[in-house]
């Protein structure tokens, strides 16, 4: 029996009732200079430890300099903000069993050289539209980078120079660009990015996502989705720029894909050790389009696995003006080397290969028109090979 405080008697069973609280905040004031080491540059008057938010909201944005440590960061403001040359370590917020928030960028952030360690996700969206740039070889590790996650929210990522590095480690280890709003990401001038999973441009049905590598840019993910059930773009472009996708990469799963391959760009799918199968498909699922272009000398895709034009979607490629598509079936038995049209819903699929110097190289078969009506055209001086080629449609 348990009797309350007057005498009474409690009868029934007793609840606990956990509530989370937000972490303690330390605000950025600046009030003595720009050193995030200082304590008087704070309120309360400390300096910062892991278990606290870092909040810095001056509309008018400043520079930073020396080393913070904290649970998170929230940048917010219509000023610039610059980290330079500084350290930031990020403990990481908690927001789900599987994933945690270290950085949340809702105004104009620019990371010139120095470093941030997050343990967690960085987040770069606002209604207004958010920008973050990593330069000047700064080096930033996170688990995961979102640029326009949210429905209303748009967010730009911009990495730049030779010897800037952004890596994306543990399973959610991704460039999610619009998922849901509309994002927008450039790695140029020789910046490195490397990615622990599949990137995704234009995840779900309301998110837009661009993707640019230009000038030397380099990135690295074990697959890329573009257009998941959205929009989604991603643009090759220059002397040495390049994606290594260690697995499959979707242009148009669900929803609608585009990529270009120009200017002597690399793009190279396939060749997990794990999945051998998985390469290269435009058009996937029922309702997706895709369409792909790799145009000029020297502009090269090559893949090792499948290579699907039209799977159960849209699908289109072309190769022009002396691009080159080079792919394998590897080792995968039964697997043909490329197949166009492979399902009755994606008929109309087609790849074209016009002009001189224009190449499609194909170890094992290449199959037009599977059980859909695909479309092969071979124009202008234009290449095709392949072990056998089975035809439906075939023009040229």
């Amino acid at each position: 029996m348990t009797n309350d405080a007057a005498g009474n008697r409690l009868d029934g069973p007793i609840t606990v009732a956990t509530f989370a609280t937000a972490p303690p905040a330390a605000i950025w004031t600046g009030a003595t200079s720009t050193n995030l080491g200082a304590a008087g540059n704070w309120n309360p008057v400390a300096i910062p430890n892991a278990t606290q938010t870092l909040t810095f909201n001056a509309a008018n944005g400043g520079t930073l300099t020396g080393t913070a440590t904290g649970l998170n960061a929230a940048f917010s403001g219509t000023g610039a903000w610059v980290l330079q040359g500084a350290t930031a370590t990020l403990a990481g917020l908690p927001i789900s069993a599987t994933s945690s928030l270290a950085m949340t960028e809702a105004a104009n952030l620019t990371v010139n050289g120095g470093s941030i360690a997050a343990s967690g996700r960085i987040d770069i969206e606002s209604a207004s539209g958010a920008a973050m740039t990593v330069a000047s070889g700064a080096k930033v590790n996170a688990q995961g980078m979102g640029v326009g996650l949210d429905g209303g929210q748009s967010g730009t990522l911009r990495v730049s120079d030779a010897t800037t590095i952004v890596n994306n480690t543990g399973t959610n280890g991704i460039l999610d660009i619009g998922a849901s709003g509309s994002g927008r990401a450039t790695i140029t001038a020789g910046a490195s990015v490397a990615d622990a999973g599949v990137d995704r441009l234009g995840g779900n049905a309301t998110g837009s996502g661009t993707l640019i590598i230009s000038a030397g840019g380099k990135l690295t993910d074990q697959g890329v989705t573009v257009g998941g059930a959205g929009t989604g773009t991603l643009t090759l472009t220059g002397l040495g720029s390049s994606l290594i996708a260690i697995g499959e990469a979707d242009i148009g799963l669900t929803g609608s894909g585009r990529l270009l391959i120009e200017n002597q760009a690399t793009l190279q799918t396939g060749g997990s050790d794990t999945a051998p199968a998985q390469g290269f498909g435009v058009g996937l699922l029922s309702g997706g389009v895709g369409d792909a272009s790799v145009s000029g000398s020297k502009s090269l895709l090559t893949n090792s696995g499948q290579f699907l034009v039209g799977d159960a979607g849209s699908g289109h490629l072309s190769i022009l003006s002396g691009g080159s598509v080079v792919t394998t079936s590897a080792t995968v038995l039964g697997l043909a080397g490329a197949v166009i049209a492979n399902t009755a819903s994606a008929g109309g699929s087609g790849v074209s290969v016009t002009g001189a110097g224009s190449s499609w190289r194909i170890t094992g078969s290449l199959l037009v028109g599977n059980q859909g009506a695909g479309l092969l055209t071979v124009a202008q001086g234009a290449t095709v090979t392949a072990s056998s080629i089975s035809a439906g449609v075939l023009s040229g």
